[in-house]
């Protein structure tokens, strides 16, 4: 059972930061927000950080770790390059690319996407390329390395997108992979039509826990074509995440005040008891520790074919109206 008092106080604290960012973005000088603590839990670093010591360390870090994590992902490109690997940047500096300044993303580890059949190979070859030692554990999803003299960096070799999803197109993915410029450098990524599809995915899938992705989100809207659109509906339908889809935008713009167009949002709006369902689990999903009870509970919801069961719901509604 979660802690409630433990989970009030991060939504009470959650609903604070919304309103601060929705006066100014956390990329402005203008952002005031005193809660640093929280502000680093959701990754929002800026340059307004720098108006106190602490937030000076803190912003100091985050670039620090920046430039060391970017160099990381250039060795790693390098590495699975030489093995002939096709893969993809997930996230990280490929989404960095779209912020202002890409130095005040933070980030923690390394996503990778690899063909399922070539994880193994991947994995190895970060091994042997001397940047990671080797397997720590893996899923269906993805296989861990920890990096060498790194600590509490990660890099995860992922063969598919999802647990809970039908991303079964991997192959289709990856041969349709563009660049994208970060500092000079140039990096495999994810189409933009899929690229945010996914994002949006991994957003909501993760309870939208860490503001940090919808930041990521709204930098991208600007980027879509009304056709581009189209095929982040279209991939959500075929990949069962329209609920997903739905909530992630919705929650990117409560969040940011950055809308997508309407008509998108309204193609993929559940029914009006699913609706009720996911608003009621989202701030408490969101305050919820990582893979905790509620955001398990939240995932569920997010499902579009398959049946809640009664039991299931109930249990979720007595908890959210506590």
């Amino acid at each position: 059972m979660p802690d409630l008092k433990a989970l009030k106080k991060r939504v009470s604290e959650n609903r604070e930061l919304v309103r601060a960012l929705r006066r100014h973005s956390s990329q402005s000088a203008d952002f005031e927000f005193q809660n640093l603590a929280v502000a680093s839990r959701h990754g929002l670093m800026g340059p307004w950080a720098a108006a106190t010591a602490s937030g000076k360390t803190m912003l100091r870090s985050v670039q620090a770790r920046w430039a060391r994590m970017l160099n990381l992902t250039i060795d790693i490109r390098n590495a699975l390059d030489a093995q002939h690997i096709p893969h993809v940047i997930l996230k990280g500096v490929v989404s960095a690319s779209a912020w202002t300044v890409s130095a005040m993303r933070p980030q923690s580890d390394v996503d990778v996407l690899v063909a399922p059949g070539d994880v193994t190979r991947a994995g190895q070859s970060l091994v042997d390329a001397h940047l990671c030692e080797p397997l720590e554990a893996s899923t269906a999803m993805h296989a861990r390395f920890p990096v060498i003299h790194f600590p509490q960096a990660f890099v995860e070799v992922h063969g598919k997108m999802s647990d809970d999803f039908e991303v079964m197109d991997t192959a289709r993915l990856l041969s349709n992979r563009v660049t994208v410029e970060v500092e000079g450098e140039s990096f495999p990524a994810l189409a933009l039509a899929p690229r945010m599809a996914h994002l949006l995915l991994h957003a909501a899938t993760h309870a939208c826990y860490r503001y940090l992705w919808l930041v990521d989100l709204a930098e991208h809207f600007k980027f879509l074509s009304e056709r581009d659109w189209k095929e982040v509906v279209s991939l959500a339908r075929a990949w069962n995440t329209e609920h997903a889809l739905w909530w992630a935008l919705v929650r990117t713009e409560q969040v940011t005040g950055m809308s997508a167009p309407a008509k998108v949002v309204r193609s993929v709006r559940p029914s009006r008891q699913r609706r009720l369902l996911i608003e009621g689990l989202a701030e408490w999903a969101e305050a919820d520790e990582p893979h905790g009870p509620v955001q398990k509970a939240f995932r569920l919801a997010l499902q579009k074919r398959g049946r809640i069961p009664i039991a299931v719901m109930q249990a979720i509604r007595r908890l959210v109206t506590r």
